[in-house]
């Protein structure tokens, strides 16, 4: 009860402070509102509250919100905690492995068929079997990104987010 009063008390004083900030007299705003000066002096004072109606008579009247006039403070919108999205990781994770495998099916297509023994009729260069180190650092890259992009899948699944 004590709560209540105070909250009649605080609509009052700010009902007061609008009222005079606007420069106007009791007797001048309840000839606004169609009401007695009494009943201004009243809701001041804290004796009585205001109805709905002339709640949003005396919103309008005084020029400031519902909100200003009650004290109520309108809920903050939730705020959005926006994750980064995860594509741009994906697509830099797929660069190597994309590379990776071009460079394995180009490094299959250089090798010399299983059957065939020479067939050099001048000078011939040196073929040296097996795959460049290049190609295996890739390998491994892809792999290791590939690691990487699920587990930081699997995070942000266990924190409820859904990547």
């Amino acid at each position: 009860m004590r709560q209540n009063s105070s909250e009649e008390n605080a609509l009052g004083a700010r009902i007061r402070a609008l009222r005079t900030a606007r420069q106007l007299s009791q007797e001048a705003l309840a000839e606004r509102l169609d009401v007695s000066r009494q009943a201004v002096t009243r809701w001041e004072s804290g004796a009585a509250k205001p109805s709905t109606a002339n709640l949003l008579a005396l919103a309008a009247c005084l020029e400031a919100p519902l909100e200003e006039l009650t004290g109520a403070v309108p809920p903050a919108p939730p705020q959005e905690t926006r994750r980064p999205p995860v594509w741009p990781q994906a697509a830099l994770c797929a660069l190597p492995a994309v590379l990776a495998l071009l460079g394995w099916v180009l490094e299959g297509r250089s090798r010399v068929p299983a059957d065939v023994i020479g067939y050099a009729d001048g000078p011939a260069d040196l073929w040296v079997q097996g795959v460049p180190w290049p190609l295996w650092l890739l390998t491994a890259a892809a792999v290791l990104c590939a690691i990487l992009a699920v587990r930081r899948c699997l995070r942000a699944r266990r924190k409820g987010g859904g990547a």
